[in-house]
């Protein structure tokens, strides 16, 4: 039988995989944000929806690379790898000058930061005992979705209020720390 919340989250690994999943969540809704930047930006609607788009689709095969990959190597490694290029291309976003480096910028983008949340929840599979896994994975989405839901106006408002690079930068520094909480998962 499993054990209760208070003695789950007594585990250090299980507050680790905690911190980095607050930590990712407030990242979410950032891609939301793309295609009124690649509008401000002076593309036309077709184009943002192209880009935003391809975008997207390079998102679909990630779960399944970083899914593969992180069965071959050691999984905290494959959840930094993915974090610190997003922030990277995060950075990069607003600097990207023409169409193509647009369209180069989203590509590995869409790719680093999609499809990695799987690579944690297998994590969390190998390093807890199954009859309390559907605790943590409720601890889990429940903090995800509850940060998760602010993260949108935090990204919004600095859009707003200082400009996309801005957000991006937010949304990059924010990935930082995913790596740093990543470190963590041993």
């Amino acid at each position: 039988m499993g054990t209760g919340i208070r003695e789950v989250l007594k585990s250090k690994t299980v507050l680790v995989v905690m911190m980095v999943e607050m930590v990712m969540a407030f990242r979410v809704g950032a891609s939301d944000f793309i295609p009124s930047y690649l509008i401000k930006a002076g593309l036309t609607s077709v184009e943002a929806g192209f880009l935003f788009t391809v975008f997207l689709g390079a998102g679909l095969p990630s779960p399944y690379v970083w899914g593969y990959l992180s069965d071959k190597i050691e999984r905290r490694k494959i959840v930094m790898l993915a974090m610190g290029a997003a922030a990277l291309l995060w950075y990069l976003l607003p600097l990207s000058g023409s169409y193509l480096s647009l369209l180069l910028v989203l590509i590995v983008l869409g790719f680093a930061c999609q499809g990695v949340g799987g690579v944690i929840q297998a994590y969390v599979a190998e390093v807890t005992m199954p009859e309390n896994r559907d605790i943590i994975y409720g601890i889990y989405y429940t903090l995800a979705f509850t940060l998760g839901s602010l993260s949108p106006v935090i990204i919004g408002y600095l859009a707003d209020s200082l400009g996309f690079q801005a957000s991006f930068a937010y949304v990059g520094a924010i990935s930082l720390l995913a790596v740093v909480a990543a470190y963590f998962m041993k």
